[in-house]
């Protein structure tokens, strides 16, 4: 191997580690969340903005205008998931969350 092959080597070797030092000594590391514990971001979204989906339409009131009559009702199966991710993100309580699965579930039978 001649003088410049084992410079350019040489200086392959010396980039990748002042490459490698400076990921460990200079780049801030991301404190990892403990569990149960929620982000600045996740504490200032509201249940609604964490909940993807289509808009619902609202009355004049401000509260979602009901379903129409003569349109197919949701899967029960579905609404239960769908209850069930609001309990996941504390939107919800347990008993609100018992007592709508149990409405759904009768429905069913």
């Amino acid at each position: 191997m001649d003088e410049n092959n084992r410079n350019f080597i040489l200086a392959i070797v010396l980039s990748i580690g002042v490459l490698f030092a400076w990921q460990y000594f200079f780049v801030p590391k991301t404190p990892q969340p403990q569990p149960g514990q929620q982000t600045a971001e996740q504490k200032t979204q509201t249940p609604a903005q964490q909940q993807p989906g289509p808009p619902q339409p609202r009355s004049e009131g401000g509260a979602p205008a009901p379903a129409p009559a003569g349109a197919p009702a949701e899967d029960p199966f579905a609404q239960v998931e769908r209850l069930h991710k609001l309990l996941t993100i504390g939107a919800i309580s347990q008993e609100e969350f018992d007592a709508k699965k149990a409405e759904l579930l009768a429905r069913i039978r």
